[in-house]
């Protein structure tokens, strides 16, 4: 049986998809056409990969990677049409003649309340010319008013194991994700607050990147006096190398605005920190407080100085690497993928 994944991210680049591909093995061979970024190239495991260039205007690429996966269809059966959701993905519905599933991830996170509404708006349209839909999670389901069969939720496999006993040496603080849109400096005021009261910080780790104008606001708070020298920005690191950051970190940082279109999502970086045995610091957002307890972390509003209090309630508290283990269910990819795997198994029966 042959499944074809389509993801306008690069292969790797978007952890869901890349467990997809990688763990499904067994009776389903899988292809994954996604675009060539530039950025260093992944090896998969398991599927074979198709990188379509992003040379040209959006129109000549887009057609090109419509083109790519009519290409494969002609040349190889393929039982199941697999879309990550982006705009305008109808179209590889449109000319497939055999089951189409679409995976929604996420609602539109843009900032301008008009814009999302109507790329929600054409997310809904789209996903009617499918066969299935699977979502992240019922509460993006129920904000999308999508009837999904099948919810895919998120899981994570450790990233490291750490071994934090308690903060009396201060903290070291480790953020994994985009900078885009996540107000980082507006944490990073929160731990300048922290620090001025009179707490430790050791470092402040952020692994990830954003815009000139996001990378210039988390610059201008790392150089003030309480920041400087403690803040640390190394890029994007390979999830196959994180594993001695997560180690040598005592504190994971899961700062996301609280707002109407993050509050439903589940965060990503809350599951790989507590998969990872490593405490949280969260903001209250409907989807880390399905996750995140007082045996695993705290939980904080997004301002400042609700921040600087949460780091003092974490420091007095008895979390630790074995309590974030014990009292964190998170499951590992395998068992989603399996999931996966026995719907599109009895989809194509």
């Amino acid at each position: 049986m042959h499944m074809v994944i389509i993801n306008n991210n690069q292969f790797g680049y978007h952890i869901d998809t890349y467990y997809y591909a990688d763990l499904m093995g067994g009776d389903i061979d899988v292809t994954y056409v996604c675009y060539d970024f530039g950025k260093d190239k992944i090896m998969p495991k398991a599927a074979n990969v198709i990188y379509v260039s992003r040379e040209g205007n959006w129109l000549k690429r887009s057609l090109r990677f419509l083109s790519e996966y009519i290409r494969l269809k002609k040349t190889k059966n393929v039982d199941v049409l697999f879309v990550k959701y982006f705009k305008f993905c109808v179209f590889f519905s449109l000319f497939s003649c055999c089951k189409t599933v679409l995976d929604i991830r996420t609602v539109s996170v843009d900032d301008r309340k008009f814009i999302r509404k109507i790329e929600n708006f054409f997310l809904k349209i789209e996903s009617i010319f499918f066969d299935y839909k699977s979502v992240i999670s019922s509460d993006v389901a129920k904000n999308l008013r999508v009837n999904p069969d099948l919810i895919l939720p998120l899981a994570a496999n450790p990233l490291g194991r750490a071994s934090v006993r308690n903060f009396k040496s201060g903290f070291k603080i480790v953020y994994l994700g985009t900078f885009n849109g996540r107000n980082i400096d507006i944490f990073l005021e929160g731990v300048r607050l922290f620090i001025k009261d009179g707490g430790v910080v050791k470092s402040v780790l952020l692994i990830g990147d954003g815009d000139q104008d996001t990378l210039k606001l988390i610059s201008d708070v790392s150089n003030k006096a309480e920041l400087l020298n403690k803040v640390f920005m190394p890029g994007f690191i390979k999830h196959d190398k994180l594993s001695c950051y997560f180690s040598d970190s005592n504190l994971g940082a899961s700062y996301v605005p609280i707002n109407d279109f993050y509050d439903d999502q589940p965060v990503t970086k809350t599951y790989e920190y507590l998969a990872s045995g490593l405490p949280v610091l969260a903001t209250k957002t409907k989807g880390n407080m399905k996750v995140v307890n007082e045996l695993n972390g705290v939980l904080t509003m997004d301002d400042p100085v609700s921040v600087s209090e949460a780091f003092k309630e974490i420091e007095s508290s008895a979390v630790c690497s074995k309590t974030v283990r014990e009292s964190s269910a998170i499951e590992p990819w395998s068992i989603v993928v399996s999931k996966l795997k026995d719907f599109i198994l009895k989809v194509v029966e």
